[in-house]
């Protein structure tokens, strides 16, 4: 179990140093990894897993807006 939440905090860590660096679909692909492992591992309804879905989610948003805003739909 120490290793599974070993790499689930390094992907986290990592997703989040690319969203601060504002590559968010590298983030949001780093967060779908997270959030598989979490459910494997702490269940559907943990509040983890539910923390990083939400993170995912802020990313979908601003990638849409950003979409939007370059006239790509």
């Amino acid at each position: 179990m120490n290793d599974i939440a070993y790499t689930i905090d390094r992907l986290e860590e990592k997703a989040v140093s690319l969203k601060n660096a504002k590559k968010y679909l590298e983030a949001l692909k780093k967060y779908e990894e997270v959030i598989l492992l979490k459910r494997d591992t702490y269940g559907e309804k943990s509040e983890t897993l539910m923390r990083s879905a939400s993170e995912a989610a802020i990313i979908c948003n601003m990638l849409s807006m950003s979409f939007l805003q370059k006239e790509n739909f």
